[in-house]
Parts: C-alpha cells; sequence; structure tokens
C-alpha cells in the first residue's frame, strides 16, 4: 500500500502561510510606524504637489507671454500673497461689513404672542 504525503487543505495552516501572514502582519504596522513619524514631511510635501498643481495653469499662461519657469512662479507666488491683503483692504474701508452680513443672515424670526395664539 502507498500512502498519500501530507497535503494541507485550503483552510489549514501551514508554516509558511503562518511566515507570510507575521511578514505582512509585520510590514503592515512597520508601515504605519513610518507614516506617523515622518507625517510632517509627508504632509509638507502633499502641501507642496498641490500648490504645483494649482498655481501650474497661471505659470503656463506667463510662459507663454514669454516670462521664464522660474519668474512666473515667483509672480504667482507674490500674487497669492498679495490677494489677502487686497481683500483684508476692502473689509477696513467698511468694518462692519462682515458683521452686517452675518447679522441679516441669522436674524431670528420674531412670532407674536397675542391673544389669538393658541397652545
Amino acid at each position: 500500500m502507498s500512502e498519500a504525503s501530507p497535503v494541507a487543505l485550503p483552510g489549514e495552516w501551514t508554516a509558511r502561510k503562518v511566515i507570510l501572514v507575521t511578514l505582512s502582519v509585520l510590514a503592515v504596522v512597520f508601515g504605519f510606524g513610518l507614516l506617523l513619524r515622518f507625517y510632517a514631511v509627508i504632509f509638507i510635501l502633499f502641501v507642496a504637489l498641490v500648490l504645483s498643481i494649482a498655481i501650474r495653469p497661471a505659470t503656463d499662461w506667463l510662459r507663454r507671454v514669454r516670462l521664464p519657469a522660474p519668474v512666473a512662479v515667483i509672480v504667482v507666488y507674490l500674487a497669492l500673497l498679495v490677494a489677502p491683503e487686497s481683500s483684508r483692504v476692502a473689509s477696513v474701508t467698511d468694518p462692519a461689513r462682515p458683521l452686517k452680513a452675518t447679522a441679516s443672515a441669522n436674524r431670528p424670526v420674531m412670532v407674536s404672542s397675542g391673544e389669538g395664539a393658541s397652545r
């Protein structure tokens, strides 16, 4: 009689499967550890990527107007720095303007409780 060699069934855990799962879990834990350790660097790189994507159309247009690429980037960044200042100047000319807009939007509705009102 010949004996069958031991074959692992699909649901059984073999030494190879245990090692692979353990290494996978350790790799995920190590990856999260790196992410937590370097989150500031990753955040800065993400912000840089978003900014570069956001200013690309403006810099491309300035390059078509024959401005060198570094100068185009500097012009766009300066425009982005000046834009909030110009809106701040507009609010200084009428300091109550933001308050007026908020007050009119959040005005409570008065309900009269006259003699005809029922409870």
